[in-house]
């Protein structure tokens, strides 16, 4: 590291340059009562030029300011160090953003009207290279903010200089204001049940530094953390066994064994602030115990929603990187730089790639996902600060916060630790935003999402199969991905409290049989809003069972618009639109099951973990497999451009969302640019793709010009809901089916894996050749 990036100005004299004199810093930092902000309704009246590259580097020797600017632009872009030409052409702006207002003053802090609102801004840099217009395309653009140094007074929402320590002792005030000050909203929010203790746990107790069984009353810390790339059978040794378990639970036990860094720190963390117990996953859950894992993991949500709060080790890649600034000094140090009489103008930390917590390896691992999502409060470490986040209110170190007889509103963007728990919880966020991690093993998708479908299960009052929605499953399968995707050939493993009591393979139709950020259709959420169209659940879907049975997942329901919002089964739809029509029995009975019963659609998956007790494996167990009745249809279609199309009666007819995102089974075969253009998808074995336009077809109708098919394939469809805008459900045309596109499995009777979905006018699909059949969603 050099120099000039952990150097900390220690100058006492305000020293400015002509340029920088110029600037009106209490302006740009604070906007007063009475301000308007048509005043920055422009980029020119918010932007203030702060200078080229070569003449901040020319006034860094006499210029506070332009040294502190130096500073950060070499730490964020260390290029611009070495391009003589970008240095003579690129020109830096300072950007107000909106950080902090205050809606009620306590005593003294303002003489103005008490309705008044005061805010403290942060001041991006903002970069133009080589004659370009300003952009924020770089990882993450340095930002300042106030400091106030007159000595006693403390402004909320300006900053504060940190040590290269953290001050323990202002994190144990944290714990303690929140204790004394929010009351249930903390201590008791209503998402976590009253009896989440329902089973003992193991813990370490700090002091005595030994693994402990815990007591009713005791109260405890979680840790979440990464534990690295290592295998879990090399992890073993530095772990609770049943061969250590003895030893670790005699006092001092734990001064035997080589206890990772990360959770020695916590260790030193939980002690400072007057806790004494810690619960984390490497030392309180025998590792090579395969029961005693399924129970504790089935049990996650509980543990974490019953600690106390969660020491988040948001820095490093493994288990052995520490908290940083616990034991060492920590990689940022501030700068500053005097601008005023009393004020400063210092360096953010928040902002910076060392501390936002989005950019984390901890934020992009699977398991970490829930475990902050069902904390109560988080003491989250980066490598630059650390934050306090809690219902009630989010602190950190670098910034006046605390102050109380206060009102005020954080930006929590301006963090950079802001995400789907700071916003509406839905099922949709909540998906999106776990698919996007990465797992060690990608057995782990379901188990590590499992406390999240507990939290959705209280928020939204439902239940889920396989991580989908159950009563509106029809359209719940309906969903898109983003970016490389692969199969997830992994077994899943037993998840007795899903039903699932033996290993199986996860299923296509499910998010979590494949991995890749995965977007559903359905929300799913509790928050209200004028919906777009409105789906109908038509079809009775079944769960097959090891043994053959099928067990009903839910029978048809009210309706759901867009936004997850129920809407009453007599809704004002005619019973007699044409959907009455395409639709045959749904009820799979004694009678229509033979042929299911005498196929293969029985998951044959061998078990494997033979640890499993015998009473477990017996169970019948879901097979991860879907069986329904319903509409199927084989058509040929093409594609021009971006649009996808087939044919009734020679007329040109639209599919509307066509994706076919399922066809690659592992990460070496992705080529995400063709992945919707590969002439194989969807093919039976010895047919061909469509080359040439289908023989009679017409030109386009509404007078568009003719071309040339880009693709041409014969594709599987299903259908799976409907849906209609109820604003006018009576017109034909605002009807729709919504479809599965399937590939049929060659060696099974009627058992097909999901590779895509789209979306069909309803009087379409009523007018081409099409069969009532049942289907094994494999």
């Amino acid at each position: 590291m050099s120099s000039l990036y952990s150097t900390q100005n220690t100058y006492t004299q305000m020293r400015l340059c002509e340029n920088c004199s110029s600037i009106n810093f209490d302006e740009l930092l604070f906007t007063r009562p009475g301000f308007s902000r048509d005043n920055w309704c422009c980029d020119n009246a918010r932007n203030t030029f702060i200078g080229t590259l070569s003449r901040i580097i020319d006034d860094s020797e006499r210029c506070d300011v332009c040294y502190l600017v130096l500073v950060n632009i070499f730490r964020v872009w260390p290029g611009l160090r070495r391009d003589r030409v970008k240095m003579a052409d690129t020109k830096f702006w300072f950007t107000p953003r909106e950080f902090f207002s205050i809606d009620e003053h306590p005593d003294g802090f303002t003489q103005s009207d008490s309705k008044s609102i005061v805010r403290a801004n942060r001041l991006q840099m903002d970069i133009s290279v080589c004659g370009g217009t300003s952009t924020r395309e770089y990882a993450a653009n340095p930002e300042f903010q106030a400091l106030c140094t007159r000595s006693g007074e403390v402004l909320p929402g300006t900053g504060r200089l940190m040590t290269p320590r953290v001050d323990l002792g202002k994190i144990k005030s944290w714990v303690r204001t929140c204790v004394r000050k929010h009351g249930s909203a903390c201590s008791k929010p209503a998402w976590v049940d009253s009896s989440v203790r329902h089973r003992p746990l193991r813990l370490i107790d700090v002091r005595n530094r030994c693994v402990v069984l815990s007591a009713p009353d005791h109260r405890y810390l979680a840790l979440s953390y990464t534990w690295g790339s290592e295998s879990r059978n090399n992890a073993i040794p530095r772990c609770l066994t049943k061969a250590n378990v003895q030893s670790l639970s005699a006092k001092g036990g734990l001064d035997n064994l080589d206890v990772p860094a990360t959770i020695r720190d916590a260790m030193t963390v939980i002690e400072a602030v007057g806790e004494w117990y810690l619960w984390v996953d490497a030392f309180c859950i025998v590792q090579d115990d395969v029961k005693e894992l399924m129970d504790q993991v089935a049990q996650m949500d509980s543990i974490y929603a019953g600690a106390f709060a969660t020491i988040v080790a948001a820095a490093g890649s493994d288990a052995d990187a520490g908290l940083p600034g616990v034991r060492d000094n920590r990689a940022f140090s501030q700068q500053s730089a005097l601008i005023g009489k009393g004020l400063s103008l210092v360096s953010v930390a928040s902002t910076d790639n060392l501390g936002r917590v989005d950019r984390t390896y901890w934020n992009n691992r699977g398991w970490t996902y829930q475990e902050r999502l069902l904390s109560r409060r988080n003491m989250i470490f980066t490598e630059a600060i650390v934050y306090w986040n809690c219902p009630t209110t989010f602190w950190d170190e670098e910034t006046h916060l605390e102050q109380e007889g206060s009102k005020y509103s954080l930006a929590k963007v301006a963090f950079g630790s802001n995400d789907v728990w700071d916003g509406r919880f839905d099922f949709r966020s909540n998906v999106i935003g776990y698919s996007a991690r990465e797992f060690t093993y990608d057995e782990d998708v379901l188990p590590g999402f499992l406390g999240v479908l507990n939290r959705l299960r209280f928020e939204l009052n439902l239940e889920f199969h396989w991580g989908l929605p159950s009563p509106y499953l029809g359209y719940a399968l309906l969903w898109d991905r983003s970016g490389g995707w692969y199969r997830n050939k992994a077994l899943c493993p037993a998840i007795p409290q899903l039903g699932i009591h033996k290993p199986v393979h996860y299923p296509t139709w499910s998010w979590s049989g494949w991995i890749g950020e995965t977007w559903p259709e359905i929300r799913c959420d509790y928050e209200g809003g004028d919906p777009r169209h409105t789906w109908k659940q038509d079809l009775d879907f079944y769960c097959l069972l090891s043994n053959g049975d099928l067990r009903p997942i839910l029978g048809k329901l009210s309706s759901l618009d867009q936004n997850g919002r129920k809407h009453d089964s007599t809704s004002t739809i005619d019973p007699t639109i044409t959907s009455r029509l395409w639709r045959g029995d749904t009820l799979i009975t004694e009678t229509n099951i033979r042929n299911i019963k005498s196929s293969k659609g029985i998951n044959s998956s061998k078990q494997t973990l033979d640890q499993l007790e015998a009473s477990i494996t017996a169970t019948p167990s879901d097979t991860g497999r879907l069986v329904f009745w319903t509409s199927y249809a084989k058509l040929p279609v093409w594609s021009e451009s971006v649009r996808w199309f087939f044919q009734i009666d020679n007329q040109k007819r639209r599919i509307r969302d066509l994706t076919l995102d399922c066809y690659y089974e592992d990460k070496e075969e992705q080529e995400p640019e063709s992945l919707c253009y590969d002439p194989t998808v969807g093919l039976e074995d010895g047919e061909t793709s469509l080359q040439t336009r289908p023989k009679g077809l017409l030109t386009e109708t509404r007078k568009q010009p003719t071309r040339k098919p880009d693709k041409c394939y014969l594709i599987h469809f299903v259908l799976v809901s409907s849906s209609y805008y109820p604003d006018k459900p009576e017109v034909e045309e605002r009807k729709h089916v919504n479809l599965l596109v399937i590939k049929w499995n060659p060696e099974e009777t009627d058992v097909a894996r999901r590779i895509g979905y789209a979306e069909m006018l309803e009087q379409d699909w009523m007018a081409v050749d099409r069969e009532w059949r049942v289907v094994v969603l494999e």
